[in-house]
């Protein structure tokens, strides 16, 4: 089977070629730059926009299945750039499927299509699209996903859509490089009041899922012409995950903190200098979307991706914090991180157990002090082999100071914001 990615050499559609590749598919790629990594994986690779209908044709050319996830995706900008490459983009897509007899798209859409700016705590795919997008982004993806949608015909092209939330891992260049690059410069602050639950997924955990998608989507089944939530199932709390990712990469936790009313009306008023400068290419630092985005619960329930496909996660929390705290210290590659999309449960539980029983050993180091160098062993873990059974992949020294801090500071549990500082 030939698989066509459009995004392809993007963070999720790479996560997606790699897993394809890995399960021996024929893959091509369609992006509008040269991807050197993805020709030594022996990807064949298009150079084009999704934009350029006649491109699209040629990449869907001898396809059998489409895993569209090329978009532009922020906060601010221009409409018609959001319009032209999410929902014209996509038309494009669905058009080139029918023209070339593709027959499997899995489109990847958002759950922002639904956000109305409120707490949404456990909805489900019932949740209705808003009246008011309160930014070009969600708006664009909706009617791009609308139409994904509607095209699935049973006989001609299969269809579905997920929408993923919040992914992130080794690799990201957007939600972590942002996180980490404002914190380093001490303008992080958290919004609100701390507590806002929130849905996230691993990069590898997205990725699989669009195999699983994929696997499933056929006449028969259920999943053909629906939309899906696809995450961890398990919300975490987002300044405390947000306050981890931090202290892997050695850098200070959140201190302030400002109001959501206070960030909201701060962000309208961008908004507003910013349309009247016609300032489009410069994003304000504070939206009303990212505001609500920052301060609100969104998390949802997966119930029916994982009763119509089978959504199952193929790396814990557990893993993937570990994976992404070895890439940010430059332990690991990205090229080493690939997991396979049918990785099995057993698997996935038995290096979930190994990264508890690592950070179990490293609290109790931790709280006992060491009396003398023979001493610092701790009672029952002489050995490394004991928790990990290639001894090369050993969790090195805590207290070896000629590594990266970061991946180290963990175990040792993070803190809410404690500091506010409620400016406009």
């Amino acid at each position: 089977m030939r698989a066509l990615v459009t995004g392809g050499g993007g963070f999720l559609g790479s996560a997606i070629v790699r897993q394809l590749v890995h399960r021996g598919n024929r893959v091509r790629v369609l992006g509008r730059n040269p991807y050197p990594f993805l020709e030594k994986l022996g990807v064949e690779t298009i150079q084009g926009d999704v934009r350029d209908a006649a491109a699209v044709a040629e990449a869907c050319r001898d396809c059998q299945v489409v895993f569209h996830t090329a978009a532009v995706a922020g906060i601010w900008g221009p409409w018609d750039r959001y319009h032209s490459i999410n929902t014209v983009g996509t038309r494009n897509v669905i058009d080139a499927c029918r023209q070339t007899g593709v027959q499997q798209l899995v489109y990847t859409s958002s759950p922002s299509v639904v956000f109305n700016g409120a707490d949404q705590a456990g909805v489900d795919e019932t949740e209705p699209y808003p009246r008011r997008f309160l930014c070009h982004y969600p708006h664009s993806k909706a009617l791009a996903e609308q139409e994904v949608l509607d095209s699935h015909d049973r006989t001609r092209l299969l269809t579905c859509a997920l929408r993923p939330h919040l992914i992130w891992g080794p690799g990201d260049q957007h939600l972590i490089p942002r996180l980490l690059e404002r914190a380093r410069l001490n303008k992080l602050k958290r919004v609100g009041d701390g507590e806002n639950q929130v849905d996230m997924i691993y990069v590898d955990n997205a990725a699989a899922a669009h195999l699983q998608a994929a696997d499933a989507l056929t006449p028969d089944s259920p999943v053909g012409g629906q939309a899906y939530f696809v995450s961890e199932g398990q919300p975490v709390n987002l300044w405390l995950w947000i306050n981890e990712i931090l202290m892997l990469a050695g850098v200070p936790r959140v201190r302030r903190s400002v109001s959501f009313s206070t960030a909201y009306t701060a962000g309208r008023l961008m908004e507003t200098i910013y349309e009247w400068f016609n300032w489009q290419d410069h994003e304000p630092i504070m939206t009303r979307f990212l505001a609500c985005q920052l301060a609100h619960h969104h998390y949802y329930n997966i119930g029916k991706a994982r009763r119509d496909f089978g959504l199952r996660s193929v790396v814990s929390f557990e893993e993937a914090m570990d994976r992404l705290g070895r890439y940010l210290s430059g332990e690991t590659a990205l090229a080493d991180q690939t997991i396979p999309y049918n990785r099995s449960l057993e698997e996935v539980e038995r290096q979930r157990q190994r990264q508890l029983d690592w950070q179990e050993k490293y609290r109790k180091r931790s709280e006992k002090p060491a009396e003398s160098p023979e001493d610092e062993d701790l009672e029952g873990y002489d050995d490394e082999e004991d928790i990990y059974e290639d001894p090369a992949d050993a969790a090195p020294d805590p207290d070896d100071r000629s590594r990266p801090p970061g991946r180290d500071r963990l175990a040792a549990g993070v803190e809410y914001a404690d500091e506010t500082e409620d400016s406009k």
